[in-house]
């Protein structure tokens, strides 16, 4: 992002619900600003349940120079960012002892959609769709994508492959971690339109796969929220 010169990150607890906070310096308010405006409310993985929007302020004191250099000018608070991930539609103040200013869970019209850029660094201008910054999707559903759960920890992804090469109309597939199940692994398939994809998911459903373990699991299909960027497939 336009002015960012470094970031602090204090992992949180899950077990506890204490979450992850992240410090982020700027070179000016402006672009701090801009900042704020562009990843409040931003979800990483849409498919993960439950959602955990980014929740982004101001930060209340200077973050010490990152770069490792002692020397270095310490900035207004005002160029400090603050952002921390929160269940979506958890109360105020989730999470930390002191409610932020005015972000104690992001604006409704984030919820479930990705937040919009603003120029001028302080709020105004035309918003720019932040879409295309998802991690695996392009913002759309054209029902041309499946999801595959219940993929065992260790599957070799040549074996996920095969599997979903067989299917008529396959174009790529994109193979990920499960944050929310360390056991298995979640499996985006790309289709050349919405009726291969729904035609891939009773095929595929219940397919039997072996982990590293050598425990088998059947695997589930269902379709996916977002289509997969074909730019993004390693298929």
């Amino acid at each position: 992002m336009p002015g960012f010169e470094g970031i602090s990150i204090s992992r949180g607890d899950p077990a506890s619900a204490k979450p992850t906070i992240g410090f982020a310096k700027f070179s000016a308010p402006a672009e701090a600003m801009g900042a704020l405006n562009c990843l409040n409310g931003h979800v990483f993985d849409e498919e993960m349940q439950p959602a955990r929007p980014l929740v982004v302020e101001m930060a209340r004191r200077d973050l010490d120079n990152v770069r490792g250099s002692s020397s270095a000018p310490r900035r207004a608070p005002d160029q400090q960012l603050t952002s921390r991930l929160v269940p979506l539609g958890a109360p105020a103040g989730y999470g930390y002892g002191m409610q932020p200013q005015g972000y104690g869970q992001p604006p409704p019209a984030y919820h479930g959609a990705y937040p919009r850029e603003y120029g001028g660094g302080g709020g105004g201008g035309a918003p720019i769709d932040m879409r295309k910054r998802s991690r695996y999707d392009n913002g759309e559903n054209n029902q041309d994508t499946i999801c595959i759960r219940q993929i065992p920890f260790g599957a070799s992804e040549d074996v996920v492959r095969a599997l979903v090469e067989s299917t008529a109309g396959y174009r790529g597939m994109k193979l990920i971690s499960n944050a929310s199940n360390a056991a298995t692994l979640i499996c985006f398939v790309l289709f050349q339109d919405s009726e291969a994809a729904h035609a891939a998911i009773p095929m595929l459903n219940g397919t039997e796969l072996i982990g590293a373990s050598g425990q088998t699991m059947a695997i589930s299909t269902e379709m996916a929220r977002r289509s997969l960027q074909l730019e993004d497939t390693r298929g």
